[in-house]
Formats: C-alpha cells, structure tokens, sequence
C-alpha cells in the first residue's frame, strides 16, 4: 500500500514538472519580441476596397502573431483570419502578414503632447482619384485639417504616390508582461521572471571614450523603376540613396507574396529617372520577384549600424 502511495506521488510529481515545463516553453515562445518597431518607427498602411486599415509587415526572425498583435492591439486570432493562416501551422519567413489596424486606434495629437509615450508615425500614400477629404473622413475618420496641418499643405489638393503622414499609433512599452520561466532548484521546480545580472565596466575605462553603435532595422515601401543597365546581367542589384553601398537588403513583391535578397550597388543617378525614383531594380531581381511592369511598389528591409 506505501509503495502504491509513492508511485502515485511519483506520477504526481512528473506530471507537475512536465507542466511547468510546458507551459515555460510556451511563454517564452510568445515573448514579445519588437526588435522591428522602436518608438517613433514609420510605418506606411493601406487600405483594402472595403476600406479596411492594415499594415503589411514582412514575417522575418524574430516575428511572432502574439508580439504583432500586441503592439498593434488586435486579437490573435484577428490577424489569423485576416491572413488565413492556419495558427496550428509555422509561418514561413518572408511572408507578408497583413495586420489590421483600428480607425479608434490612430491618435492625432500634436508632437509636443506625445511626451514619453511609445509611438508609431502612420503614413498613407495616395492612390489616383484620391482626395484629402476622402483620405481622411472615408478611410480614417480622421481630421483633415490636422493632415494638412502636418504635411506642410498650401491647399487641399493631393497627388497620385504623395506620402501623406495621418496619425499617431500609441503602444505599450512596458516589460511588466515578461514571460516566466522554469528554474530547476534542488527541492523543486520553480517559476521565477529571469534576472538581468548588471555589467562591470570598470576594468575597461578607456571605453567610456569609444562611441557605440547599435543595430537598426530599416523597413520602407518604395516606388521602383527597372534599371537594365545595372551591373551585370546576372547579378542580384539595386540603386538606393538611403543605405551604403554593399548593403544587402530584403526586397519584396506584394502583389505575388515573393522575395529576394538584392545588393545596394550604386546611388540613383540625377535626370535618369523619374523625380518619384525611391529605388532602381536590376532585371535578375525583377524577374525573382515576377515584376513586369517599368514602375512597381516594393517594399525593402535592412540593417544599418548607427551610434547611440
């Protein structure tokens, strides 16, 4: 009878440790990971013909649907419809994810009120046909004076591919939600948030007078432009004003959910393209990407180190 009360404690006890186990992984699996939005990111969305709001965010290392949803304060399981993604299923790196974003959700404030508080810049770029009125009340409820206001506009009049910036997306930056996990000790298994140990830097003083960097994540949507006389033939290449020649950026294609890694080459040449150029795509992209058209939207994310 004592042996079977042992066993029965023994099942109990793995039972527990698997559990906590679990539902460690689980937590840490749905850490949110931000790394793509900083406070004062800009973003450009969109609107579908039903006049949805969303944002397309291209899925890369570091992504999940829980960190998506909880900066852009959308349900989970919103963005998995959305999508039609099957949320039993892993989401392959490079795929656009469509996040819907919330008319009552975008703030017009003037930037002297933001004070401390973690933001977005949301832009829209205008499509032909489009007015300021019907950029603001249609899609946004939004004020249209304030977009005028904020934009430097004379008049009411807008242009086809005119990036307008319409609002303020406000988010929690707090780390009070920080995942748990499971730390074996020698009585028991316990569940404790993990503990950041402070760096001594005193041994390395000459330090102090060496600048630092960190690593920023560039996302953009660009209007492109096919360029044939780009490098050679073969190669994978863009001309790009805003990051340094050699950087490889990812460059994706909406309209057919399709990607590819391109160098930056050179800079855009003055006269050669259309005032609106924001990149030019060598034809080896353009044919990875099933681009045919002369001018297309891209959008592109890369890397750059900056200085603290």
């Amino acid at each position: 009878m004592k042996h079977t009360n042992n066993s029965k404690w023994f099942s109990k006890g793995k039972y527990t440790f698997f559990l906590c186990i679990t539902t460690s992984f689980i937590s840490l699996s749905q850490q949110s990971n931000n790394r793509f939005f900083s406070s004062g990111t800009e973003i450009i969305v969109n609107v579908l013909p039903e006049n949805d709001i969303f944002f397309s965010h291209i899925f890369d290392k570091g992504s999940s649907i829980y960190s998506l949803a909880h900066l852009f304060q959308v349900n989970q399981s919103d963005i998995y419809k959305y999508n039609r993604i099957d949320p039993n299923l892993p989401i392959s790196l490079g795929k656009i994810v469509k996040i819907p974003i919330a008319t009552k959700k975008i703030i017009q404030l003037a930037p002297e009120l933001l004070k401390n508080k973690a933001h977005i810049k949301l832009f829209y770029t205008v499509k032909p046909k489009e007015t300021l009125y019907s950029i603001s009340k249609r899609y946004f409820d939004a004020d249209a004076n304030y977009i005028k206001k904020y934009n430097n506009l004379i008049d009411n009049n807008v242009n086809a591919d005119q990036k307008l910036f319409i609002g303020y997306l406000i988010y929690d930056q707090s780390t009070s939600n920080q995942p748990e996990i499971a730390v074996k000790t020698k009585n028991s298994v316990l569940s404790q948030k993990p503990k950041v140990e402070p760096v001594d830097n005193t041994d390395d003083d000459m330090s102090l007078n060496k600048p630092t960097t960190e690593t920023k994540t560039i996302n953009a949507n660009l209007i492109g432009y096919r360029g044939n006389n780009i490098g050679n033939t073969s190669g994978l290449y863009i001309l790009y004003n805003a990051a340094p020649v050699g950087t490889l950026v990812d460059v994706y294609f909406d309209m057919r959910n399709s990607s590819c890694k391109a160098k930056v080459i050179g800079r855009i040449p003055d006269g050669m393209y259309k005032s609106d150029a924001d990149i030019v795509v060598s034809p080896m992209v353009l044919a990875h990407l099933g681009v045919l058209d002369q001018r297309f939207m891209l959008a592109l994310k890369y890397e750059i180190q900056v200085q603290k």
